[in-house]
């Protein structure tokens, strides 16, 4: 296996995952996502925000953000020839381009918690088994009206599947240790940006999601409301330090009267 090309594609992989099509699309409405809902620019903000048709739009992209790399990195490195390298080469361009969608270079490194994007390279690497997993974590989506914990069962029950079932085995301990090493860092990339999630779950106060009422729903609220709330939001934001300049100059006045 060539380590340098392998380098290559994992880097492009990176900055590939480093669009934000969130933000993007929301550009497109003049509205910043990052400042709505939870802040996040993932799917399921996106539908909080903008409704179903961008929420799904999102959703698409951020598959295709794992799917591309991970298809790239497979036929890369043998492809139909179903060697352990063309899943090293898979795992390992999905695995930058999941953390190009947690740590994105174009903006800062605050990006999103990449479930939709690490399930895309899942899809290439167990199509069958990942797809089935989908359906069953959306339908739970649906019926507990948490995303988070069923994003995490997703990718918990990829992780597990692929480490233990992956059939290019060849029983050659490092290439199995470099898959199995591989599939494991993508999802603790992915638990990692759901710290947040897993504290408000722990403590009970991970905030609902009605998916079908958002579906069903043609925009969660309109362009002029969220507008508004942005602008309220950064208002408060430019007062808080003024005000407080303003506060310090009057304990230094006190002061000098007193003088």
């Amino acid at each position: 296996m060539n380590g340098w090309l392998l380098a290559l594609l994992v880097l492009a992989s990176y900055l590939f995952g480093s669009i934000s099509f969130g933000r993007l699309l929301s550009a497109k409405e003049k509205v910043d996502v990052t400042k709505q809902g939870s802040g996040n620019v993932g799917a399921t903000n996106m539908l909080r925000t903008y409704g179903a048709k961008l929420g799904l739009i999102t959703l698409l992209l951020d598959l295709i953000k794992g799917i591309i790399p991970a298809l790239v990195g497979y036929f890369v490195f043998g492809g139909s020839a179903n060697i352990p390298e063309s899943y090293i080469g898979l795992y390992a361009c999905g695995l930058g381009a999941v953390i190009g969608h947690i740590l994105p270079v174009y903006y800062k490194f605050k990006g999103g918690k990449a479930a939709a994007t690490a399930c895309g390279v899942f899809m290439v690497a167990q199509p069958v088994i990942a797809i089935c997993a989908f359906v069953l974590c959306v339908g739970l989506a649906f019926i507990i009206k948490y995303v988070s914990p069923m994003s995490l069962l997703f990718i918990l029950i990829n992780v597990v599947w692929q480490s233990l079932f992956i059939p290019e085995f060849t029983f050659a301990p490092l290439n199995d240790i470099a898959l199995i090493l591989l599939v494991v860092a993508i999802g603790v990339a992915v638990y990692v940006a759901h710290w947040q999630n897993i504290v408000r779950l722990l403590k009970g106060k991970e905030n609902k999601t009605d998916l079908w009422a958002k579906i069903t729903k043609k925009v969660g609220k309109n362009k002029t409301e969220l507008q508004k709330q942005e602008n309220e939001t950064t208002q408060v934001e430019n007062k808080e330090e003024p005000q407080n300049q303003t506060g310090d100059a009057q304990q230094t006045d006190k002061q000098d009267t007193k003088q």
